[in-house]
């Protein structure tokens, strides 16, 4: 589309980071899980029960996540970036399509001299 400038730089550098961080916190969390399991202990330090934390990966990924989407916006990545976007289409001329209205004319002129 041509839109995007040397100013951009900046913006797809961290675009690019965001994506790189949502890849590895979501690789890791499908290796580890969700969450943590951690082992209650008593006065003693008897174990007696556990407790399910969510890891801090989950709301780095979710972070990731919100950078995508606004760093995206910034350079017009998705439906409701681009629509935003007035990026001036260049007109394209098909040589057939002159050829062929040029013969159609000159059919038409030929028909009505006769």
């Amino acid at each position: 589309m041509g839109v995007l400038t040397e100013v951009d730089a900046d913006v797809l550098a961290c675009y690019c980071d965001a994506y790189s961080r949502l890849l590895r916190y979501t690789d890791y969390l499908r290796k580890y899980g969700d969450t943590n399991e951690y082992q209650k202990r008593d006065k003693d330090g008897d174990p007696y029960g556990c407790y399910v934390q969510v890891r801090p990966e989950v709301a780095l990924r979710n972070r990731a996540v919100d950078d995508l989407k606004k760093w995206g916006a910034e350079l017009g990545i998705g439906a409701a970036a681009r629509s935003r976007i007035d990026v001036e289409k260049p007109v394209v001329t098909n040589p057939l399509i002159d050829i062929l209205s040029e013969a159609k004319a000159e059919a038409a002129h030929r028909r009505g001299q006769s």
